[in-house]
């Protein structure tokens, strides 16, 4: 059986082009000029510390990565997504298995998958709230004690690149259902 004349000749030219050193497959290559003075900075809004939730109102939320005998509870009904910077900001509640309570007011960046702490809270001291020092956002890693973290942004904080609106993230921590999320992979 005879080859067709075409499929002879088109292997010896990708041979040919391949042999040369100039892919006939390879798009070309443009030149691309980036203007680096065009893009715009992202700037962190000012924060302020709200004022303690009501311990009471705080949701519970059954998450992956907790320390044995810790729970975690969080202010959902003030929970609050700035428009400008797009941080989801709100406390954090973590209650060991004693009932002793100890919050943060932290603030999650979906886009960079990092978190923030603004200040502490425990009730049981006097002032009860004090300012993080030397705050700065940090990577939500799978590490003890810290995966909680990416597991709230993966699970109910975050959709792929962005936060959720607050209505979103009230109803799926009172729902429980982590959603699945492309950031998790």
């Amino acid at each position: 059986m005879r080859k067709p004349r075409f499929l002879t000749f088109a292997g010896w030219l990708l041979f040919a082009s391949i042999a040369l050193g100039n892919p006939i497959l390879e798009p070309p290559v443009e030149e691309f000029d980036n203007d680096e003075s065009l893009e715009v900075p992202w700037i962190e809004e000012d924060t302020g510390i709200p004022q303690l939730p009501d311990v009471a109102e705080l949701q519970f939320l059954d998450v992956k990565g907790l320390p044995p005998g810790l729970k975690l509870y969080l202010d959902t009904a003030r929970v609050k997504v700035d428009p400008n910077d797009r941080v989801i900001r709100m406390w954090v509640y973590l209650r060991s298995s004693h009932g002793v309570d100890n919050g943060s007011y932290e603030g999650f960046r979906c886009s960079t998958g990092e978190y923030r702490i603004y200040g502490y809270a425990t009730p049981q001291r006097k002032p009860p709230v004090t300012p993080a020092k030397r705050s700065a956002w940090r990577l939500a890693r799978e590490e003890p004690g810290s995966r909680y973290r990416r597991f709230l942004m993966q699970g109910y904080l975050c959709r792929f690149r962005g936060p959720r609106s607050p209505d979103e993230i009230q109803r799926a921590v009172r729902a429980g259902q982590p959603r699945n999320s492309m950031l998790s992979r």
